[in-house]
């Protein structure tokens, strides 16, 4: 494999060979791409060296005259090492089963800012594919994952057998509904708030049957399961499975054909879609406080009705909106960081002090709920302040707390940038 590299940048022998990556095909070329989590995705390879690399699996780790792994190394590498359930894909060493059309397969895929690739071996067909893309194309369908499931329909076409359909699968899937966290995930980091945004969604069909938000056939379309034994489903008119199982202290794991992640049950403190509400509430709160503050001025205005608020009113107000305004800017920035470019903003450490800063920002804006509350009770005292200003002052303290729970409950305020 002489043209293959974990080297970055690369060499100078192989940078005329490199391809351009596209975050969409009709944008700009990018420049190499330095991958942070070496040598995990960083590797620089040719289809060609690819085809070497797959035959020395596919021949017990020779390729022609040259034995570079024992066959029990081999074997070890591609046999079954861990899998959640019997039922679905295991992960192997470097390598994860991804079995369809009555077939083992073995591979492992992986993207990039800019590339995204699939390697697969089928060794009882003695057959390798690999595949690369240089832009991850429009829509939610991925091309290099509807590429090979064709190419298995054209050439080894398969009718998957019935299963043995349960008599009332009612009661499971009662069980089973609910909303799930990947296990693949930041948990104790400020990229945990993708947490609650990205929970899949177990849900019930009227047919028996039931739904699983982040999985969807190439027609973009949610799948359907049924159950074809206890706790195991497949997909409707297709082969995809699923299989939950429980634990000793009643959790429950949701394990599916991609074995290097399971999804875990979620109780209500973090149901993805209530903390979502609960950040929306808080958020509104906190702009109408500021919206409401220069059209009540206005009002006031127009009526010939001056505030007649003495000193500390106005600061205790004033402080109010501030805080109000920091949460929304924490908020909205880190909105525009997620929505930009995750890895290259947050995972290196050019920006740790540009992150630092931001959460100094929410910290304060935290901290300034108790400012809030101190503003609020003191003006539930006073006679003289409006009964309305007064009720107002109560949804602001519940915004403040709902937001306080939110970033405490998924890491925003954790200064340990460690991913």
């Amino acid at each position: 494999m002489n043209r293959t590299t974990f080297e970055q940048p690369l060499p100078d022998m192989l940078k005329p060979l490199m391809s351009k990556g596209y975050g969409r095909s009709s944008g700009p070329a990018k420049g190499f791409e330095f991958v942070q989590a070496f040598p995990a995705g960083s590797v620089s390879t040719t289809a060609d060296d690819m085809t070497r690399f797959m035959l020395a699996h596919l021949q017990e780790g020779s390729y022609g005259d040259v034995q570079i792994l024992k066959p029990e190394t081999v074997r070890l590498m591609h046999a079954p090492a861990f899998g959640a359930t019997h039922f679905t894909n295991a992960m192997a060493l470097g390598f994860y089963e991804e079995s369809r059309n009555g077939h083992r397969i073995i591979g492992h895929g992986g993207d990039t800012e800019w590339f995204h690739s699939d390697f697969h071996l089928v060794p009882d067909a003695n057959l390798g594919f690999f595949i690369s893309y240089n832009s991850a194309g429009k829509g939610e369908v991925s091309p290099r994952s509807a590429l090979w499931a064709r190419f298995l329909d054209r050439y080894y076409s398969y009718q998957p057998p019935a299963g043995r359909k349960a008599p009332d699968a009612s009661g499971d899937i009662r069980k089973i509904a609910g909303r799930y966290l990947a296990s693949r995930r930041s948990e104790t980091n400020i990229l945990s708030v993708a947490n609650p945004f990205s929970q899949a969604v177990v849900s019930s069909n009227s047919d028996g049957t039931i739904s699983v938000s982040p999985f969807k056939n190439f027609a973009g379309e949610v799948k359907r399961f049924e159950q074809i034994g206890p706790m195991q489903f497949r997909e409707v008119n297709g082969q995809s499975r699923l299989a939950w199982k429980t634990g000793g202290d009643g959790s429950m794991v949701m394990a599916s054909d991609a074995p290097y992640a399971v999804y875990q049950k979620v109780g209500i403190f973090h149901n993805g879609l209530l903390h979502a509400i609960l950040l929306g509430s808080s958020l509104a709160i906190f702009l109408l406080t500021l919206l409401l503050w220069p059209i009540a001025a206005m009002a006031r205005r127009h009526y010939g009705r001056p505030l007649e608020w003495t000193v500390w009113q106005k600061r205790g107000q004033m402080a109010i909106r501030v805080v109000c305004l920091i949460n929304l800017l924490f908020i909205g920035i880190l909105i525009a960081i997620f929505s930009a470019d995750i890895p290259k903003v947050i995972l290196t450490e050019r920006y740790d002090g540009w992150i630092h800063a931001l959460q100094v920002l929410g910290l304060l804006g935290a901290a300034g709920s108790l400012v809030v509350a101190y503003c609020v009770f003191r003006s539930w005292q006073d006679a003289r302040i409006w009964i309305w200003t007064k009720v107002w002052g109560g949804f602001v303290i519940l915004g403040s707390a709902g937001y306080v729970y939110f970033v405490l409950s998924w890491h925003l305020l954790n200064f340990n940038l460690n991913f």
